[in-house]
């Protein structure tokens, strides 16, 4: 199998269904935080980024990483003198039909790095294994290599420090339960620290994968922008999120979505069009694939600029109280048929016919409730007409 993920299956069918021994080995380089500084939390607002193909995510505060970054190299996960704590966690893992199990993380510090024995908040070196069962408040596997009263699962803090090349494997306790999340955190706080996670294993068998990512692209269309994703394996899939980032709130917000196969251990193709994309900003784009039981997954991100479409239409003013103004470009004024104002769930709020000017028509938007919401243009097809255009109803 196709190992985009770093998620190693040995495929077991069990009443129909297939099942995958779950292992992270982080075999394939250069995934992750390649260079910071990074200005927020967002992995996005980082100088350089590579998460295609990545099913496990990053938490924090990643304002901390510098130029050494946080990334795989030869079958690790490196962590470089990240200043905050920022923490790995895995998707979510079905153990419903496990019964007990347990799982083991591979952590190293490597020869040169010395980790300090500070107490005080904000300069100690430290890692925490942590995992939650059925969605539940995270478990800190307690301190493995005795520091009296340390809070963390690795540390020197309380005993001399720890200095490299130093090696361990941390068990959990047994966990039985229907799902399960893995988190490794880890702060560093000089140059000369460093971290390797070099593997998460759970060793029992039938640990489902609900879905096994092979691509997610973003391209532009002939009117907008077409995000493509795929799949080779899916179980229990119910329905696809698209969900596009909010460069304002810096949170991500969904914009449609498109139902899943179900059950299927082939390749599935999919598609969205975003026809209501803001055409004077890089785009951001990810996938929340979600189980008929409610469990959810993410794609990596991707991203678009279409800047070329910036010019085609054109609203003011925006804030609006009463009426706005809509300036359409020469290629599309000849063909604009019609105007559709959406709420920002998808609804139709009122359609019109209209004939924009060169100077600019008025559109009465006065009965609308305050809020959010995007018109489209169409042309006597019902063809949309460049791109959707945002704005706010006061």
């Amino acid at each position: 199998m196709k190992n985009p993920f770093f998620i190693i299956c040995l495929i077991l069918f069990v009443n129909g269904h297939l099942w995958c021994q779950y292992v992270e080995s982080f075999d394939v380089a250069n995934k992750g935080i390649i260079l910071g500084p990074c200005s927020t939390n967002d992995p996005v607002s980082c100088i350089s980024t590579d998460f295609s193909g990545v099913n496990w995510s990053i938490t924090g505060n990643l304002s901390g990483i510098d130029s050494e970054g946080l990334k795989t190299n030869s079958g690790i996960l490196l962590y470089e003198d990240v200043d905050e704590e920022v923490c790995w966690e895995s998707p979510l893992l079905n153990i419903s039909t496990a019964g007990v199990i347990t799982f083991d993380v591979d952590f190293s510090i490597p020869s040169g790095s010395t980790w300090d024995n500070s107490t005080t908040p904000g300069s100690t070196d430290y890692m925490n294994v942590q995992y939650a069962v059925d969605e539940g408040s995270y478990q800190t596997i307690s301190n493995i290599n005795g520091c009296a009263g340390s809070p963390y699962t690795l540390s020197g803090a309380g005993c001399g420090g720890l200095a490299g090349p130093f090696s361990t494997t941390i068990t959990s306790p047994s966990i039985i339960g229907s799902f399960l999340t893995i988190r490794v955190c880890v702060d560093l706080n000089a140059s000369s620290d460093d971290g390797h996670l070099e593997q998460v294993a759970i060793a029992n068998m039938n640990v489902s994968v609900p879905v096994s990512w092979s691509s997610v692209e973003v391209h532009k269309g002939e009117r907008a922008p077409i995000i493509t994703w795929s799949t080779e394996m899916e179980e229990s899939t119910e329905r696809f999120e698209i969900e596009r980032l909010n460069q304002a709130t810096n949170t991500f917000e969904k914009i449609g979505e498109v139902q899943a196969a179900g059950f299927s251990t082939e390749t599935q193709a999919y598609e969205f069009e975003d026809q209501v994309y803001s055409s004077s900003q890089q785009l951001y784009y990810r996938i929340k694939q979600i189980d008929f039981n409610g469990v959810y997954d993410f794609s990596d991100i991707v991203s678009l600029r279409w800047e070329e479409k910036a010019k085609l239409i054109q609203l003011y003013p925006n804030p609006v109280s009463e009426q706005f103004t809509i300036q359409v470009s020469r290629e599309i004024l000849e063909n604009v048929h019609s105007v559709k104002i959406y709420n920002m769930i998808g609804a139709l709020e009122t359609q019109l016919n209209y004939t924009p000017s060169r100077n600019g028509a008025p559109i009465h938007v006065g009965f609308l409730p305050a809020g959010m919401y995007y018109i489209l243009l169409e042309d006597n097809q019902q063809q949309v007409m460049g791109a959707g255009i945002r704005f706010k109803k006061l």
